[in-house]
């Protein structure tokens, strides 16, 4: 019974030369395993940055709507603008502008999101 020589060369060659494959595959399977890891984790960080300056934008956002508001509050005929109408809608416009490119850059975020998500 047990392992016998048949001439060939052995069976312990066999069995080393297979367990030198194994070892092998295992080692690339490692490796996979190490690149998907660092992959996840640059995700990750990436996922952060994106998160942090959406918060940025959210807060830009609160605050243009706020001087907005404040702005027409003050706006044509109100106390403190007699004389400067235009001055204010000029204001309320650079405001509009502000806030279209924080909607702008956060739609460009969200689709960073996206790529991101898409890369695990």
């Amino acid at each position: 019974g047990g392992a016998q020589n048949d001439g060939g060369g052995g069976t312990l060659e066999d069995v080393q030369e297979m367990i030198d494959a194994n070892q092998k595959d295992m080692n690339g399977e490692l490796a996979t395993i190490a690149t998907a890891e660092k992959t996840i984790m640059q995700c990750d960080i990436e996922m952060a940055r994106i998160q942090r300056e959406l918060t940025v934008c959210d807060q830009q956002e609160v605050h243009f709507q706020e001087q907005a508001d404040q702005l027409e509050v003050e706006g044509p005929g109100g106390e403190q603008t007699k004389g400067a109408p235009r001055q204010i809608e000029t204001q309320l416009n650079d405001i509009r502008r502000f806030r279209q490119a924080v909607a702008k850059r956060k739609l460009e975020l969200h689709q960073e999101k996206v790529t991101e998500n898409l890369k695990r």
